[in-house]
């Protein structure tokens, strides 16, 4: 039914019984809470060089450009973003929407959302949630216009999101976003 993947470890016996079978299978689950644990500490890492770039706007912008020295303080803002996202997808060799994305997942969930997305990126680091939940989640915060509003949203579907697919978990964030 599987073929053995070069370099994994050797095959399970021929005839393995369920306790076989389900310890394959908590290995998997355990490998994929480490996954995720990791997961969110990228997350966290990505919202602190995030502030750390913002921080350092200057240094990611050339100064002798002659249109950046007349563009206002927001547009440096949005041009240092723009530096610092295409060198992250350059280092994770993602495209430049990707990491724009996983940006403003971790500036949602560790950095934007105040004390909401904070529990998302605790669910996620304890293997409760995975990244495509909690990506989700973020989605979703992210859209509130207040820290009251997204704790409210996060509040409401957090306990439900452990226990259900990424579909489900959206249905239930339209419902909690908009009553």
């Amino acid at each position: 039914m599987f073929e053995t993947v070069s370099g994994s470890p050797d095959p399970p016996p021929a005839a393995p019984s369920l306790a076989t079978v389900s310890t394959a299978i908590d290995e998997v689950v355990e490998l994929q809470r480490q996954v995720d644990a990791l997961e969110a500490r990228r997350l966290a890492a990505v919202a602190r060089a995030g502030i750390a770039a913002e921080r350092a706007e200057s240094a990611l912008l050339v100064h002798d450009d002659v249109e950046l020295g007349r563009a206002g303080a927001g547009r440096r803002r949005d041009l240092a973003r723009r530096a610092f996202t295409a060198d992250l997808a350059t280092a994770l060799r993602l495209t430049e929407q990707a990491a724009a994305h996983l940006v403003d997942t971790a500036h949602t969930l560790a950095v934007r959302a105040g004390e909401a997305g904070h529990a998302t990126l605790d669910g996620l680091r304890q293997g409760r949630l995975s990244l495509a939940h909690a990506t989700a989640i973020a989605d979703t915060l992210a859209e509130l216009p207040t820290t009251e509003a997204r704790a409210l949203v996060e509040a409401a579907v957090l306990l439900r999101a452990a226990a259900c697919t990424v579909p489900q978990l959206r249905r239930h964030l339209r419902r909690a976003r908009d009553p």
